[in-house]
């Protein structure tokens, strides 16, 4: 076998990853990682911050609660494994602890290079990689930094969206230290031009920024009209899947509902994913006296999304910060029509390649509601989007475009 040929050995370096504990964090590395490996031999080390989050540290002055917490954490870390084999990858989950994210997230990649340091050379050692690949700058990308150096091989970094939005915004040395990074590293993958744009404002030569998009897998079968199955055809239900955090918009999304079921129309909406936002927007939903229209489906393994994605006439999520957004091509893939914010990125790609997602200003209750009520008013148009939709993830999107085009930037750097 020729080395144009061969598979390709990879490290992939990353802190999110799927886990007994955590199912559904950073499934979309786990699926690009899948998409490769008819090319590539994968091995997957997640470095695992063990640190008591400051959830529990708000407790410290109530002795009975912060020790029940810290126990429910320590059970809660003894679940995830030393080692697992997912989908035929070797994955590898090593623990190591750092400063809080809120101030030093920048220098996290210090920490666990410190501990892993010994166990990555050790595994290149036996593995003999032709490069590695880390998701985000940090940690991943400063650990992988500092072990090219070790193990002498190309590095690539993948920046989705944090790196550059939270992360390299914290402070100067954060900011620093993803520069160092992304300049430094031998290739930089990015999914939008959005994020590409902002790579390049960090002084990364554009001959090393590759822009490879996520993907979805497109149902074989036409999807489903559900408009027409149920019992209740007026009936126009509503779908979000995201982390429930503020910069996801669903509060724009709960206050258009009340919005429109004030005006009359008959809606539902199905919030589908978990986080710290949830009680907040159940009173939310009380406040605008839409709490019956609002279905909280908690957190959901990938997996078990198609029937979420079938089952909804509109996809929506007003997030102002989506430098690509995973969950808009999956429902595209479904055929759904696509809400989504401009000026984010991810979701402005997609709207230059047909008319396949409407675009509404950010932070906008009226504009929501109006695109809304369009798109409602015009059962046509939804289904263009839908069908354009569909095409567009299987030119432009699909896992097997992925594969190639990263397959495509790996055997570039080993040949170079």
């Amino acid at each position: 076998m020729t080395r144009d040929h061969r598979r390709i050995r990879v490290l992939t370096l990353t802190d999110l990853y799927p886990s007994p504990r955590r199912p559904v964090l950073g499934a979309f590395v786990e699926r690009q990682v899948r998409s490769v490996s008819d090319q590539c031999e994968a091995t997957v080390v997640v470095f695992i911050r063990v640190f008591p989050g400051l959830r529990l540290w708000r407790r410290l002055f109530h002795p009975g609660q912060f020790i029940s917490g810290l126990r429910e954490w320590i059970a809660e870390v003894r679940t995830i494994p030393h080692r697992a084999l997912r989908h035929g990858i070797r994955v590898h989950y090593k623990r190591y602890t750092s400063l809080p994210r809120q101030i030093f997230h920048g220098v996290w990649g210090l920490f666990s290079y410190a501990f892993t340091r010994a166990y990555l050379i050790a595994l290149h050692r036996e593995e003999r990689f032709d490069l590695i690949h880390a998701h985000y700058a940090s940690p991943a990308g400063v650990t992988a930094l500092l072990a090219k150096a070790a193990m002498r091989i190309p590095i690539v970094v993948s920046v989705h969206g944090d790196d550059i939005t939270y992360t390299a915004r914290q402070n100067a040395v954060s900011r620093w230290i993803v520069k160092q990074v992304l300049t430094r590293a031998d290739r930089v993958i990015v999914h939008s031009r959005w994020t590409a744009t902002a790579v390049s404002a960090l002084q990364v030569p554009s001959s090393r920024i590759r822009l490879v998009h996520l993907g979805a897998d497109v149902p074989q079968c036409e999807p489903t009209d559900v408009r027409r199955e149920r019992c209740s055809e007026d009936v126009c239900r509503l779908l979000s899947v995201g982390y429930l955090i503020p910069r996801k918009g669903h509060k724009y999304v709960i206050r258009a509902l009340g919005e429109l079921v004030r005006r009359g129309y008959a809606l539902e909406y199905v919030v589908v994913g978990d986080g710290p936002c949830r009680s907040e927007l159940m009173a939310l939903a009380r406040e605008e006296g839409v709490s019956e229209c609002v279905r909280f489906a908690g957190e959901v393994a990938p997996d078990e999304l198609s029937p979420y994605y079938d089952g909804c006439d509109i996809f929506v999520l007003p997030s102002v910060s989506e430098p690509f957004g995973l969950v808009f091509i999956e429902a595209l893939a479904f055929g759904k029509p696509v809400i989504a914010c401009e000026g984010t990125g991810g979701p402005e790609d997609l709207a230059a390649l047909g008319d396949c997602v409407a675009l509404v200003q950010p932070h906008d209750v009226r504009s929501l509601a109006n695109t809304l009520s369009a798109l409602m008013a015009d059962p046509q148009r939804c289904m263009k989007m839908g069908e354009r939709g569909r095409k567009v993830v299987r030119s432009h999107y699909s896992w097997g475009v992925t594969a190639n085009e990263l397959c495509g930037v790996y055997r570039e750097m080993i040949n170079t």
